[in-house]
């Protein structure tokens, strides 16, 4: 019996968050003391966050591009180009209400090591249904995609080891790329689908010197 669509739209809001540190554990480190604490806090509440390495985003307020240069240790020279500023960032969504926002608000201030723009709506059909996820804009689209979205960042911060900010490692020989479990099961995950000439689904890892194709490892 195919699911029924749901019938209320979640409510969500969105905002990007910076980070001074680039060390290597630095992204790590931002789940454990933001999201980590945010999964504890309200368990089965649903979020996804995304990771950026980018230039100044154009869309940010003109208050945070300003603090972004004007607070210490928050833009870095991108390491092929000097010239060029870096920013270290998660966008995190999440099921919106007056505890989720406060709790977000309440874990970066007074947090020197973070800076964020303020909590802005996150349109939730429209976000999980955009034209990357679906070729007709559906509530059930959105719903199947979030749902996804969000046990994925669960698994994520499930391969965290707490004690050393770092991503769980795996010897196993088809992790041999990127020594982390994920890696096989970014293969499983791919490996239903198909695209409409029959031929798999092209998934890559890029070690490095060379281009492998995930479906065939």
């Amino acid at each position: 019996m195919k699911p029924q669509p749901p019938t209320s739209i979640p409510r969500w809001k969105s905002t990007r968050i910076f980070r001074t540190s680039n060390a290597p554990t630095g992204y790590v480190t931002q789940l454990a003391d933001i999201v980590i604490p945010f999964r504890d806090q309200f368990p089965g509440s649903r979020f996804w966050f995304t990771h950026y390495v980018d230039t100044i985003p154009s869309d940010l307020s003109q208050k945070t591009q300003a603090d972004l240069r004007n607070q210490s240790g928050f833009l870095h020279q991108h390491p092929m180009d000097p010239a060029v500023e870096i920013h270290l960032s998660i966008r995190f969504r999440f099921e919106s209400n007056q505890q989720t926002d406060s709790h977000i608000v309440n874990s970066i201030s007074g947090n020197s090591m973070y800076l964020a723009e303020p909590l802005e709506p996150y349109n939730f059909e429209k976000g999980f249904s955009e034209k990357r996820f679906s070729t007709t804009e559906t509530l059930q689209r959105a719903k199947l995609v979030s749902e996804l979205f969000y046990q994925n960042c669960l698994l994520i911060l499930d391969l965290i080891d707490t004690n050393t900010h770092t991503f769980e490692t795996s010897g196993h020989n088809l992790n041999r790329f990127s020594g982390n479990p994920f890696q096989s099961i970014t293969h499983i995950l791919t490996n239903p689908y198909q695209t409409s000439t029959a031929s798999p689904l092209p998934l890559h890892w890029i070690p490095g010197p060379g281009v492998f194709p995930l479906a065939q490892v």
